[in-house]
């Protein structure tokens, strides 16, 4: 065998060590490209698009997954979630959402080799929920514009946006347990400033002053677990 015809043999072998690719159109029309690399190659990437029927993301399985999932926490073993992922999906939409994601999982799993199951658990975790309404509302943007701003310091976060955007920010800049919220019927951005350098001090600031309450307390949650 001459040099050249050895080197395409070895990196097509190379090529189908170090990633798994699968190209399937699934039963309900979705239409599946995934990647999964094997290798040390490449540098901690993110990122992704969107559409009305269109989902791209690029990022670690537990990335990508969420665009699928992102309503259940995540327990996925760490050698699986360091590597990098490509996921596309295709004539996606919401109402295809619960077809997609077990079909979805099987092809993964039987391509890189894990396993899966949805679990509940009963963990401790942070609630943050509405408890004076008006106290609240008075903090609602006057103006219905969609312009949003965060700001984080030391001792204050600030957030022009969702209720949901705030938490979320909250969550992974302050608080060490999962965040669970209710927000239902409170739409709209709202200018809120937490102050404070500990969760004690953060929750008192945003019951005195914004009417939300935040607290701790036991709950079920429905885990993906990926092994």
């Amino acid at each position: 065998m001459d040099t050249k015809k050895l080197l395409i043999l070895i990196l097509f072998l190379l090529s189908s060590t170090l990633s798994a690719q699968i190209e399937k159109t699934l039963s309900n029309g979705v239409d599946v490209e995934f990647e999964y690399d094997r290798s040390d190659w490449l540098v901690s990437v993110s990122g992704g698009a969107s559409g009305p029927s269109l989902i791209q993301k690029i990022g670690t399985l537990e990335e990508v997954l969420s665009e699928v999932f992102p309503e259940v926490q995540k327990d996925i073993a760490k050698k699986l979630n360091r590597r990098k992922c490509w996921l596309t999906l295709i004539n996606y939409s919401e109402d295809k959402k619960e077809g997609t994601q077990k079909e979805l999982l099987d092809l993964m799993a039987n391509e890189v080799g894990f396993k899966w199951q949805l679990e509940t658990r009963s963990v401790n975790v942070w609630v943050m929920e509405v408890a004076d309404e008006q106290k609240l509302l008075s903090k609602r943007s006057k103006k219905s514009s969609p312009v949003e701003m965060t700001s984080i310091s030391n001792s204050r976060i600030e957030r022009i946006g969702t209720l949901e955007s705030f938490a979320d920010i909250l969550a992974k800049q302050r608080l060490d347990q999962l965040l669970v919220t209710n927000f239902e019927g409170f739409s709209g951005n709202f200018n809120i400033k937490a102050s404070g350098t500990n969760t004690k001090d953060i929750a008192k600031d945003l019951f005195d002053h914004y009417g939300i309450l935040l607290k701790q307390d036991e709950r079920d949650i429905e885990f993906l677990v990926i092994k």
